[in-house]
């Protein structure tokens, strides 16, 4: 696992990279939606976890990106 390995670190950080999606969950995202909203409550356990050894966990977490693919055009208001 890899949370000995951080501990053991002289300096060490975690960064993931999730998304605001869940925010605002739309028809079709139920399994994405899901999985991103898992990420974020790792990133709060992990972070809760690590305080106590000075180790910050962060998530960078854009919101939407207005492409035909990732927010098609029929579901835009």
């Amino acid at each position: 696992m890899a949370i000995p390995a951080l501990r053991a670190a002289l300096a060490a950080r975690v960064v993931m990279i999730t998304s605001n999606r869940t925010r605002l969950p739309m028809p079709g995202g139920a399994i994405p939606d899901a999985a991103r909203a898992a990420l974020n409550a790792l990133v709060k356990s992990l972070s809760l976890e690590l305080a106590p050894d000075g180790i910050p966990v962060n998530a960078i977490a854009p919101n939407f990106l207005y492409s035909e693919t990732y927010f098609p055009r029929a579901l835009r208001r």
